[in-house]
């Protein structure tokens, strides 16, 4: 275990002392805590701008500062110039606060990637199909399991309401990691879906919980063609795939001998 040793005492202060690093040219936060909240409960999250990329290894570093978690990323200008990110949560950025910015360099980079690095309007055939597939599976494991491990069944549909919250997320093209953010949208603008969560959440009766989840699944994917039915093929696409029907009818026939008709 290595040693935070940091004595900075503010947040601000730990600002002040990454603006003035060598080499560095901007400094962001983004989150729900501001540099001057220095108030307990939650994180805080910043970007460190470099001019080079001061690592090979490492993006990034996890210290507190006044007994408040931080999540420090490490960038360089070369990760804000990538016609995509490298990581998808990079697209935090889109919608963070300058702190420091040496020479208009930060601000130039960050309405860059506004032009490049939106989230698209709507999903591919790739990604509707996962979701289709995801949301059944996830239930499918979890159906016949139900009342057989009560911790694990507890523990399985807490870890599904993240991935059905990734979900949401990627329908609506909101802002990753915001939960809170991401529940208000859901409240406002899909109000039974918000009543199913809010209910599975609150309940402790397992075939409750169970159903919930399977509504919102249901809900989550009725515009997507709906969840993966038993007797339907349905196809992992490569992202930029196409959903070919003819194609996957002669594939069908190919693997299995049999034949794919619509449904």
């Amino acid at each position: 275990m290595l040693k935070d040793n940091n004595t900075f005492v503010t947040l601000t202060e730990m600002v002040n002392h990454l603006s003035h690093l060598p080499g560095v040219v901007g400094v962001v936060e983004y989150g729900s805590r501001t540099h001057s909240n220095m108030l307990p409960g939650g994180d805080y999250d910043l970007t460190v701008i470099f001019e080079q990329l001061i690592s090979k290894n490492v993006s990034g570093i996890h210290l507190h500062v006044g007994g408040i978690p931080v999540d420090c990323m490490l960038l360089s200008i070369a990760d804000f110039t990538l016609p995509t990110p490298s990581d998808s949560f990079h697209l935090v950025h889109l919608n963070c606060t300058i702190l420091y910015d040496k020479n208009g360099i930060t601000k130039a980079l960050l309405e860059d990637v506004k032009t490049h690095w939106c989230k698209p309007n709507a999903l591919n055939d790739s990604q509707k199909m996962w979701i289709r597939f995801g949301a059944k599976h996830t239930l499918d494991k979890l159906k016949h399991r139900l009342l057989d491990d009560e911790i694990y069944s507890h523990f399985f549909i807490a870890q599904t309401c993240g991935y059905l919250m990734e979900i949401y997320t990627d329908l609506n093209g909101l802002e990753l990691g915001k939960i809170q953010v991401q529940l208000a949208h859901m409240q406002a603008n899909d109000p039974v879906l918000y009543e199913y969560i809010c209910t599975l959440l609150k309940t402790l009766d397992m075939s409750i919980k169970f159903d919930m989840l399977q509504k919102s699944m249901d809900y989550l994917a009725a515009d997507l063609g709906g969840m993966w039915v038993e007797g339907e093929a349905l196809f992992h696409l490569n992202p930029d795939g196409v959903n070919d029907v003819p194609e996957q009818r002669a594939l069908i026939k190919f693997l299995l001998g049999g034949t794919c008709e619509n449904t």
